[in-house]
């Protein structure tokens, strides 16, 4: 069984799918090239670094045959080899869905609660803001950071923890609907926003079909490489939100944190650049 193919599969099975469904119909020594994945029939566009792992993948298991730097069909054992394909990725994806997902309960407390009421909610949850900050502490790649709303004070705070992130080679993405009156996106930019792996963006746009006139987000949510931890929840990155009301949340590992990721990611690309 092929290391290389597992791997794939585990990560860019929707890919492998959709090439070994097209490799099907072509002549033997084709060549197969980046160019191929105009042909695909997939709703996603693959980059070049998912197509190459792709294509070595295949080779690995004698689907693909490698030429210098050209790949080419290998019609010998085609079906048979694709049929190991399919059932290492069916094995795969079972293997994903019995997966063990870690969902913690999160919460943000009022600070004049009754101690009794909070003791109860305690019981059930951890804090929301140390866990947020957790999550953006141990990331080793990327960190993303989506909230509708901040405030100049949470800026501040998280800033100083972003910036020791950003000094490790962490890529942090911030993203708010920071319109022309936020008070938070200055703070943010003057903390943080000269570093090169820093980026900030907003989607607050005016929509004429939208019954409030407005294309936008509502959700929150922090997310950490790739989808290794992330939060999830009702509170915006602000003091109302983390210290004054009742807010809740979840804390996500797995299969489901990395769909969250994503998500993220999708959201980013449709948003403004600042």
């Amino acid at each position: 069984m092929s290391e290389t193919y597992i791997r794939a599969a585990s990560r860019l099975g929707w890919l492998l799918e959709q090439i070994e469904d097209e490799l099907i119909d072509y002549q033997e020594d084709s060549i197969i090239d980046f160019n191929f994945a105009q042909r695909l029939k997939g709703k996603r566009l693959p980059t070049k670094d998912e197509l190459l792992a792709a294509f070595e993948a295949l080779y690995s298991v004698g689907v693909l045959a490698r030429e210098k730097s050209k790949y080419k069909i290998n019609r010998l054992d085609m079906p048979q080899r694709l049929a190991y394909c399919r059932g290492v990725r069916d094995t795969v994806i079972n293997f994903s869905l019995q997966e063990q997902t870690e969902v913690k309960l999160c919460a943000a407390l009022p600070v004049a609660l009754d101690e009794q009421v909070e003791k109860a909610l305690r019981r059930n949850t951890i804090d929301m803001r140390a866990s947020i900050v957790d999550i953006i502490a141990s990331s080793r790649t990327w960190v993303a950071l989506v909230s509708p709303f901040w405030d100049e004070e949470t800026a501040k705070e998280i800033a100083e923890v972003l910036s020791r992130r950003l000094e490790t080679g962490v890529r942090v993405d911030i993203l708010g609907r920071f319109e022309e009156d936020d008070a938070a996106l200055p703070i943010l930019r003057q903390r943080i926003g000269d570093h090169k792996l820093c980026q900030f963006f907003a989607w607050a746009q005016k929509e004429s079909k939208d019954r409030f006139g407005k294309q936008t987000f509502h959700f929150k949510a922090v997310v950490c490489d790739d989808g290794a931890r992330a939060y999830l929840g009702t509170a915006n990155l602000n003091r109302a939100g983390l210290r004054s009301r009742m807010e809740l949340g979840v804390i996500l590992e797995g299969q489901t944190a990395k769909q969250l990721a994503q998500i993220v990611k999708v959201t980013l690309s449709i948003s403004q650049t600042l």
